[in-house]
This record gives C-alpha cells, structure tokens and sequence, in this order.
C-alpha cells in the first residue's frame, strides 16, 4: 500500500515572547514550525538583517521525531546591540509563516542605517524603525526641515504621497 503525504504549509506550534534583559543575561528565543515537507526556519533581526552565527549567538536547529522543526537563537551574553525585533519564518514548498517579537536589552537607544528604500506613489508603503537600548517611550518621524510627520512606538504604515521623493529623520 502507497500512502501520499499532502504538501502542507507551516505551522508554528510554539514561539517566543517579547523579553526585556539587561545586559551580560544568556537569552534563548525559540519557535518550533511543522508542515511537509518539513519547514527550513530562518531568522532575521528588525526584518532586515539575516542572523548568523557569530561569536556569542548560535543558532540551533533539529527535527523532532514527530517531524516537527525546533530552531533556536541562543545568546551567551546578550548586549544592549541585540535589541530589535526578531522574526523567525518558517517556510517549504507549500508556503511560509513568519512570527516576530521584541527582544528589549537595558541600554542607551540607538538607530541601526538602513539603506534607501523605494515606494510608489499612492501605493501603501510599510517599514519598521531598526531601533535598539531600553527603556524607550517612542519614536518620531520627522521630514524637510525635520518638521513632525508623526510619533509611534515600533511600525510605520503610511500611504506615499505624489511627491517623488522624502528625506526621513528618525529620532529614538
């Protein structure tokens, strides 16, 4: 007898919540995803910066014999330079699923560069402000003459307006 497995996309069945540290703590942020075939899991920093293994942060990943795909960010000694939102996406052939929190680390603000980005006009455009220390109240956007566009904790959803360009300050 032949049995068919049908392609199923991910799932998670367990994730990590926000955190707030202070500095030197071993911190571990976990997700564990199930579909088939079973899920490649990658992890990113503010939604932009791919993680990886470097001196202090190991990321771990198994598949459980139930086949479920458990991976993990390990962190020996945390600093206030891992603050930021931490996402893991799990994904296979039949599609993907992405969860993010917050990883808070006791510390001065500070705002990593991000590169030029590029929207359409009248097109809904989103981007998250890569910020990281704690404690924070909010962050300010501000244009032209660095006049207030608008305050908000972590996400910005704006629509682009018909001028062509923008100048962006963020202040944490």
């Amino acid at each position: 007898m032949v049995y068919i497995i049908p392609d199923l996309s991910p799932s998670m069945k367990l994730t990590f919540p926000e955190k707030t540290v202070r500095p030197g703590r071993y911190i571990s942020l976990t997700c564990i995803a199930s579909g088939h075939p079973e899920p490649l899991i990658r992890w990113t920093l503010d939604g932009i910066w791919p993680l990886s293994t470097r001196h202090g942060v190991l990321i771990s990943s198994y598949q459980t014999s139930n086949g479920d795909v458990v991976s993990s960010v390990n962190f020996t000694s945390v600093g206030v330079s891992d603050s930021g939102v931490y996402t893991c996406e799990a994904s296979n052939d039949a599609g993907s699923i992405s969860y993010s929190k917050r990883l808070n680390v006791f510390g001065p603000l500070f705002i990593r560069t991000i590169n030029n980005l590029t929207a359409l006009a009248g097109e809904a455009f989103m981007t998250m402000c890569p910020f990281g220390g704690y404690p924070f109240d909010s962050i300010v956007w501000k244009r032209g003459k660095w006049n207030n566009l608008f305050t908000l904790n972590l996400l910005i959803s704006i629509l682009v307006f018909k001028e062509l360009r923008f100048r962006f300050l963020l202040i944490a």
